[in-house]
């Protein structure tokens, strides 16, 4: 029995003294890996449909959907199958997935200006909506399409701050924070 209360306090002891260090590390800027990782699934919208790209077939119907990685971006399909199909034709269902994209984030989109050069959107013609990682991101240049294309990071910060803030600020604020 003294034994068995060793442990638990021992285990106790531990799971603090990790969790202080853990803190201590995230509060000074200096995230370990697992940290980082879970930062960016944060950061990262929710995949954007509920169907197979390849076959039409709704997600889950045939098991878990298979998640695969094309250029740094998360494709989900059906099946394994639907994999090879993929990847004979990427261009194609990509642009379905974009298309999936715009259309379903757009509304909600959190800015009224271009994430680079803070422009108002509309105002060199017709904004570009541009998807990374099954974000939408809307510019008002391709010139600044090009800037977000050498440091994402930087302004997917700001837009996901912008993102926040509005879902926060009630109609009244988010007059105010426009003028």
């Amino acid at each position: 029995m003294k034994a068995q209360k060793s442990i638990v306090l021992a285990i106790a002891l531990v799971l603090i003294a990790s969790f202080s260090a853990s803190a201590q590390m995230h509060e000074h800027g200096k995230m370990n890996p697992a940290q980082k990782m879970e930062s960016k699934k944060m950061m990262k919208a929710d995949y954007p449909i509920d169907y197979c790209l390849v076959s039409g077939e709704k997600l889950g119907a045939m098991g878990e959907p298979v998640k695969y990685d094309h250029n740094g971006r998360e494709i989900q399909l059906c099946c394994g199958g639907c994999v090879s199909a993929f990847e004979k034709d990427p261009a194609t269902y990509v642009a379905k997935l974009d298309a999936a994209v715009i259309t379903e984030q757009k509304e909600s989109y959190p800015l009224e200006t271009c994430v680079v050069s803070g422009g108002k959107l509309g105002s060199m013609g017709e904004p570009i909506d541009y998807v990374h990682n099954n974000q939408l991101v809307r510019f008002c240049c391709s010139g600044c399409v090009e800037a977000f294309e050498k440091n994402p990071d930087e302004y997917l910060k700001k837009l996901n701050e912008s993102s926040s803030v509005k879902s926060d600020a009630t109609p009244e604020s988010s007059e105010k924070m426009h003028h």
